[in-house]
């Protein structure tokens, strides 16, 4: 965990968002054929919307986390915005 804090980031914001969607949208599309063939058009569709929707709020969160902690020091990782949000027993 200490180590990471010593390592610099190489890529961009836009570089690592870029390179995160592509990894949720290349193992997602191996799981969508399954889901239509048994769920149907529908049931397929109406999971496919849950799931965009909880993805979606689930980066809202950790957007909003990350303001919030980020008032008292950058944060630049999991690891410290745990530990600024839980404190540091809980990130260890």
């Amino acid at each position: 965990v200490d180590e990471c804090a010593t390592i610099p980031g190489t890529q961009s914001q836009s570089s690592a968002a870029t390179n995160i969607a592509k990894c949720i949208c290349g193992a997602g599309s191996f799981a969508l054929p399954h889901v239509f063939l048994e769920e149907g058009v529908l049931g397929g569709t109406l999971a496919m919307t849950a799931c965009s929707l909880l993805a979606a709020s689930t980066m809202n969160s950790l957007q909003q986390s990350k303001a919030a902690a980020s008032v008292t020091r950058p944060v630049t990782s999991y690891v410290e915005l745990a530990e600024e949000v839980l404190g540091k027993n809980a990130a260890n």
